[in-house]
């Protein structure tokens, strides 16, 4: 798991909260000119009918009645936003859309109101006439120099709707960060108690090594049988020693800037297929690591954490060897492609899948048993992120083996 510097990560919660309220922004002012067009439209269209249904409200000819009618019924029963058409004393005509039906009253009896004392039948009308004068001024119908009546109009639903959409777009963006956040914030406690756990598992891992060793050769001195002299047994403790305060520094510099030297990577390949080569009869396994090395050039390297990615690599290598022997092969050549150094380390073990190819440097995933599935992301971390190489599976097919492939620069960064 890589993880971002706490600055970083508050600038990445930042710029989530700025592109939320960016995209709320927008839409809300987007919204309001759509509906400020639609508005428009309304007012026009109204305008019209108010032209038109001035023209028909007069009876200049015998047909005046029959093309009344048809005005109702096929122009203002098609309006879609509330509308109330009033004679010139108020009174109202026609409406529509505002929860009223037009059959509540006849129209000889529409003829006969009295605006200054409207029969209760027609007062939620006349709050509604109100209530609609409120939101837009009512247009006059004209009829020459001639008022002739009102028209009275207010936003259609999808107006409504518009005007509300804003808010539950915010609220739902907000919602949906909160939830957001609250998530990464789960996965990311979640992640990190994975991690100390894994940490803590892998260090006993670590440790386990050279801790077995150090009894096998407290063993051996107390057996002054063995063919090993005391000297050998010292110096192999010796080394054993090194290696537990070896496993204490590379825990220790985890998240600390790397210390490169110019180095020569067959040595430490030698020296780490060495120490598990003298360790590997306590592993009850008859493995045979090999080494093939071509002359090289020196490479930076932070040695401590490079013999660390190797002997994790190594070590997957003894865990995928499945029966009683097996081969690791560790070679180093340059690339022919490229100015760097390659190294391959290859074994005859249990190999690996499509998937488990896939899954294999994600964190936590593991095919082993007793496992926490850290060794091979550590060790494509520490060749990647740190030295600017790359670690990759060159090849692998069940039954027949893996070869991992490190390719480390000897000038710029590995593409």
């Amino acid at each position: 798991m890589i993880r971002l510097p706490g600055r970083s990560r508050t600038a990445f919660k930042n710029y989530i909260f700025l592109g939320a309220l960016v995209i709320a922004l927008g839409s809300f002012f987007y919204t309001q000119s759509l509906v400020r067009r639609l508005e428009d439209a309304s007012k026009t269209i109204t305008k019209m009918f108010a032209e038109f249904y001035a023209k028909m409200s007069l009876p200049a000819t015998a047909t005046s009645s029959v093309e009344t009618g048809i005005f109702f019924e096929q122009i203002v029963m098609k309006i879609t936003f509330p509308v109330i058409f009033t004679d010139e004393r108020g009174v109202p005509t026609a409406w529509r859309n505002i929860g009223i039906s037009p059959d509540v009253i006849s129209r000889e009896e529409l003829a006969a109101v009295d605006p200054e004392n409207p029969p209760r039948v027609l007062e939620r009308v006349f709050n509604t006439i109100t209530k609609l004068d409120s939101e837009h001024e009512p247009i006059p119908m004209n009829f020459g120099r001639r008022v002739v009546g009102y028209v009275h109009y207010g936003e259609s639903r999808a107006v409504r709707e518009l005007r509300w959409a804003p808010i539950i777009q915010l609220v739902v963006i907000a919602l949906f960060v909160i939830v957001g956040f609250l998530g990464f914030k789960a996965i990311r406690v979640a992640e990190e108690n994975f991690i100390w756990a894994g940490m803590a598992k892998e260090t006993a891992h670590q440790l386990g090594t050279p801790i077995s060793s150090l009894l096998g050769w407290l063993e051996a001195l107390k057996d002054s049988g063995k063919r090993k002299t005391k000297e050998e047994i010292i110096s192999e403790m010796g080394r054993d020693l090194a290696r537990l305060e070896s496993v204490t520094s590379r825990f220790n510099r985890i998240g600390s800037p790397p210390r490169f030297e110019r180095k020569d990577l067959t040595g430490m390949l030698s020296e780490t297929a060495d120490y598990f080569r003298l360790r590997l009869p306590k592993h009850g396994k008859r493995i045979e690591i090999v080494e093939h090395h071509e002359p090289i050039p020196e490479v930076d390297v932070d040695e401590e954490l490079f013999c660390w990615a190797i002997e994790n690599l190594v070590r997957n290598s003894l865990d995928a060897i499945a029966g009683g022997s097996g081969k690791i092969e560790i070679s180093a050549g340059c690339s022919s492609s490229e100015p760097a150094v390659e190294i391959r380390v290859r074994d005859n073990g249990r190999g690996m899948s499509r998937d488990e190819k896939r899954r294999a440097f994600m964190p936590g995933y593991t095919t082993k048993k007793f496992g926490w599935g850290l060794g091979l992301p550590l060790a494509k971390r520490i060749i990647e992120n740190y030295h600017g190489g790359r670690l990759l599976i060159e090849s692998s097919q069940p039954g027949k083996g893996t070869c991992f492939l490190i390719r480390m620069r000897t000038q710029g960064n590995i593409r």
